[in-house]
């Protein structure tokens, strides 16, 4: 599993919900345009694709690593997403 600290790191949430963009804003919930949703960060709208790359990116990272046994992950943080600041 994944968990997701927000831009703000005020918040960790685990990959469990829906993440997606709106209005530059990355968001994480159960509908995308529902009121329930939390924003992660805020990003130009180039860079919120390029960070939900990030994210696929360390949610498959993370799953490898996952059951494996290994004490001596190279990544130390895997595991854990930090928003960039921009």
């Amino acid at each position: 599993m994944l968990l997701i600290r927000s831009q703000d790191r005020e918040m960790i949430v685990p990959l469990n919900k829906p993440v997606y963009v709106i209005n530059q804003k990355i968001c994480y919930g159960v509908e995308r345009y529902g009121a329930n949703a939390i924003v992660l960060g805020e990003y130009s709208s180039p860079r919120c694709l390029e960070v939900l790359d990030e994210i696929q990116d360390a949610f498959q990272y993370a799953n490898h690593f996952t059951g494996t046994g290994l004490e001596d992950c190279p990544y130390d943080g895997y595991g854990v997403y930090q928003m960039p600041e921009k």
